[in-house]
């Protein structure tokens, strides 16, 4: 008897490794799930919505006029078709950064949700807020880019070409402002889990195409409205870094103005743009970007969820296929 315990105990071992191997091969499985799914709804949204992007981001640049003023001339410069002038960037960017998000997100989620029980608002929160930082060396400088040619209405090249004269920091100019802006992600999703989960208890159902769209649309509205003006901030500061280099066609005061800008730690800029053209700076384009946040949330999140069964299929038809070659 004492020789077959050790065997016994060997036996439990090796059944609790393959269980907690199952477990992980499980999680990873679903989070890829979620990343896919994620990612297809990233791109669609954001390609689609891109001339209200367009707009809202001149606006936050200090651009003067309103939404149709600002698209009327956008659309003259390069005809209707300028509108989507670089949307191809921002779509591959978006399907990235949505991709990584969700496989880490619901990866980590997974994880707690099994040790710890349900995640409090304060620790998803804290979770979204680590898992926005880890696409960013990537997604950042692509994002400064397609700002510029949002702003400067010039090409993806001549785009690049500027900012590289100011170094590997310039395609990073502004990043400060996100230590802040980290948190919009994390209070959107916050706050559609925690919505999520009070509309699924009431309901035997998994969630329906439109009832995603609408408690995405409630969430991003939520954490667009709080974080708005980390926003600006970014936008301000990499705008202001073509402004700032001597020889172009700005006058000298506004490139001294915009040195300034560029030097600014991100809570100085704020301030600087409060004291200089009052709340209503801070929160300009406030509107248009609340507008087409809830569209491009709701969007992408309905057909994040709308997918996901589908993607699901395919990714085990795969396996199955690569498991029998």
């Amino acid at each position: 008897v004492k020789n077959n315990r050790p065997l016994a105990s060997r036996r439990s071992a090796r059944t609790r490794d393959r269980n907690m191997a199952g477990e992980n091969s499980s999680q990873a499985f679903d989070s890829l799930v979620q990343a896919i799914s994620g990612a297809v709804g990233g791109f669609v949204s954001a390609s689609t919505l891109y001339p209200l992007d367009v707009v809202k981001t001149r606006m936050q640049a200090g651009h003067r006029g309103t939404y149709t003023e600002i698209a009327q001339h956008v659309a003259k410069e390069n005809g209707v078709i300028g509108l989507w002038k670089g949307f191809q960037y921002v779509g591959f960017s978006s399907a990235y950064e949505k991709l990584c998000y969700f496989y880490v997100y619901s990866f980590c989620l997974d994880i707690y949700n099994r040790r710890c029980g349900a995640i409090g608002t304060a620790a998803n929160l804290a979770l979204g807020y680590c898992v926005d930082w880890a696409h960013k060396p990537i997604t950042y400088p692509v994002d400064t880019i397609t700002n510029m040619i949002k702003v400067e209405n010039i090409g993806f090249y001549d785009a690049f070409q500027q900012l590289s004269r100011g170094g590997v920091g310039a395609f990073y100019r502004g990043l400060s402002a996100h230590t802040i802006g980290a948190l919009k992600p994390a209070v959107q999703f916050a706050v559609y889990e925690r919505i999520k989960q009070m509309t699924l208890s009431g309901q035997t159902t998994p969630l329906s195409a439109f009832q995603a769209f609408v408690l995405g649309a409630l969430a991003r509205a939520t954490a667009d409205t709080i974080m708005y003006p980390a926003r600006t901030v970014k936008t301000r500061k990499q705008s202001a870094l073509r402004a700032a280099t001597p020889g172009t066609e700005f006058t000298s005061e506004e490139i001294k103005e915009n040195q300034r800008i560029v030097s600014m730690s991100a809570l100085a800029c704020l301030f600087h743009v409060y004291r200089k053209d009052g709340i209503g700076a801070v929160y300009r384009g406030v509107e248009m970007e609340v507008g087409r946040g809830v569209l491009s949330a709701g969007l992408m999140l309905m057909i994040k969820e709308s997918l996901a069964s589908t993607v699901r299929d395919t990714l085990l038809v795969l396996l199955k296929r690569l498991g029998a070659t």
